[in-house]
């Protein structure tokens, strides 16, 4: 394997050189087959529908976040933002695979960051557990971007990315430059691939009522789509169950401590997107960076601007004392936000929708359709 090939998971010109001259079959192996997981979860055009006119509609992806954030990505110009992992609500981020594979993730300098997406568009599950404000259930909103946010022509988010915002690459179409993957729902007791991220069955209806219609004849022909796309995921998701198994089957021949710390590095760069199968209705996608903090910070040490920060989240003033701070870093340009969000989806217990609208028109906001979720919720 060439060295180019190890550079995409975060390792230095000397580290990748040295492993390609190594010639160990097992951690080429290994590799490959990351890499293989990686392009079978990126979310490319499997969504897409072709609408009665001949013309392609991507699908819809959420965010489910408080009020507070909302305000402040739609009106702040704040970005994307991926947070430390150890925010994350389950304790369990990062480390199935690891255990699966009988490794202990090593402790390090590269910790990721993520920020999680749905394919469901309006779920009242999700506006209970994400979407709170000052920790009162399903008082937040969904963000609905269009797919095109996001650049799947990266394969694997592990080319060496910077932290200074400048050197984030956008392209000319404003996309995030770093694929969004599909997460992989693992049953740790069956030790097997229960599903992938992808559209239900009700959120694909609605989506094909909207663009193709839904008269009593197009009945058949929407069950044959939605089982074509289906099929497709649950495909992929054997396809990717099957390569774990070769994974844990490699990693049982790594002996070294050399071979078992390298094999840490390149099985890290998957690691976040595999979630119990508990999760497994939340059919998320997420963005995922690995970045080692201290060496990108040595090389940015005399700008003016770290972006990775620590952030408070000060809805209330809080201290030091009370709250330890988090890391973030930001991935978007506020213009790829503004060209293409499409719908903003409010909580049941959302208040000031007048005012909120009102904010959006003066803000340019003109074309953004505003729903609230019609869910009983007390």
């Amino acid at each position: 394997m060439t060295p180019d090939k190890f550079l995409k998971f975060g390792l230095s010109q000397e580290e990748a050189e040295k492993l390609s001259n190594d010639n160990n079959k097992n951690i080429f192996k290994l590799a490959e087959l990351v890499l293989n997981i990686a392009a079978l979860i990126t979310v490319e055009d499997e969504e897409n529908l072709i609408d009665r006119d001949g013309n392609t509609q991507n699908y819809f992806i959420s965010q489910y976040t408080s009020a507070a954030t909302a305000r402040n990505i739609l009106f702040n110009k704040t970005c994307i933002r991926l947070n430390v992992a150890s925010q994350m609500n389950d304790s369990a981020e990062g480390k199935i695979l690891f255990s699966y594979c009988n490794l202990i993730e090593e402790k390090s300098t590269k910790l990721a960051f993520i920020r999680s997406f749905s394919f469901k568009n309006d779920d009242l599950n999700q506006f209970r557990l994400y979407a709170k404000d000052k920790g009162e259930e399903a008082t937040g909103v969904g963000l609905v971007f269009n797919r095109n946010l996001f650049n799947p022509s990266s394969t694997l988010p592990s080319e060496k990315m910077k932290i200074n915002t400048e050197e984030l690459a956008v392209d000319k179409n404003n996309a995030i430059d770093m694929p969004l993957m599909r997460c992989i729902y693992f049953d740790k007791e069956k030790e097997a691939v229960i599903s992938l991220g992808m559209v239900d069955k009700h959120s694909y209806l609605k989506y094909y009522k909207k663009y193709c219609g839904l008269k009593e004849e197009h009945k058949k022909e929407f069950t044959q789509i939605y089982q074509a796309y289906r099929t497709l995921i649950e495909e992929k998701a054997q396809i990717v169950e099957d390569t774990l198994i070769e994974i844990n089957r490699i990693t049982q021949k790594l002996h070294e401590d050399e071979e078992r710390k390298t094999a840490n590095i390149i099985l890290k760069y998957i690691a976040y997107y595999i979630k119990d199968s508990s999760f497994s209705n939340e059919e998320e996608c997420r963005l995922v960076k690995i970045l080692d903090i201290n060496k990108d910070k040595d090389k940015d040490k005399d700008k003016d601007k770290d972006k990775i920060n620590p952030k408070i989240d000060n809805e209330e003033l809080l201290n030091y004392e009370d709250k330890l701070p988090f890391l973030y870093i930001e991935v978007s340009e506020h213009q790829a936000i503004k060209d293409n969000l499409k719908y903003i989806h409010l909580s049941p217990k959302f208040n000031n929708s007048y005012e909120l609208k009102d904010y959006l028109i003066h803000h340019d906001y003109n074309n953004v359709i505003i729903k609230t979720n019609k869910s009983t919720f007390y």
